[in-house]
């Protein structure tokens, strides 16, 4: 599986961006998604996975999006491994592409600690999985929107 929000996800066209919307889909929708291949059976790799989302966002989302993702994975049955998009990638001007580039992430440089110091034992921790919207776990895709409910 891919998981991505950056591609006709969050930025399709008048879709206005709000960091709080991508720890929604990590959290409540993209679960259920993976939870489909789960229950198949079937032996489950992140073929890609990076901490895009189409925006241009904080040190402190890179490292909310990065652990959100790294839990459901870890509570996925059946996920043997994932993989960051990519190991390294030349930064454009203001750091351009550098949710795409694994090492410009971790620390020293980075904002993100290893993954070791990360709290992903609980599924995205810190956010109230109790608001997550209520979806139909067969006809959910991957471009539904998420809004956490009040």
């Amino acid at each position: 599986a891919h998981v991505y929000h950056n591609f006709h996800d969050n930025n399709a066209a008048g879709r206005k961006y709000k960091p709080e919307v991508d720890a929604c889909k990590t959290c409540c929708r993209d679960p259920l998604l993976l939870d489909r291949i789960a229950a198949k059976g079937i032996p489950l790799a992140i073929g890609e996975f990076s901490l895009a989302t189409g925006y241009w966002n904080s040190d402190a989302f890179f490292q909310d999006y990065m652990k959100n993702q790294l839990s459901v994975f870890r509570r996925t049955k059946g996920l043997i491994g994932s993989f960051f998009w990519n190991h390294r990638v030349l930064m454009g001007p203001n750091r351009y592409f550098r949710e795409f580039s694994l090492l410009d992430l971790i620390q020293p440089t980075g904002p993100l600690p290893a993954v070791k110091d990360m709290v992903i034992n609980s599924t995205c921790w810190g956010w109230d999985l109790t608001k997550c919207p209520k979806y139909n776990p067969h006809t959910v895709t991957w471009t539904d929107d998420c809004v956490w409910n009040p």
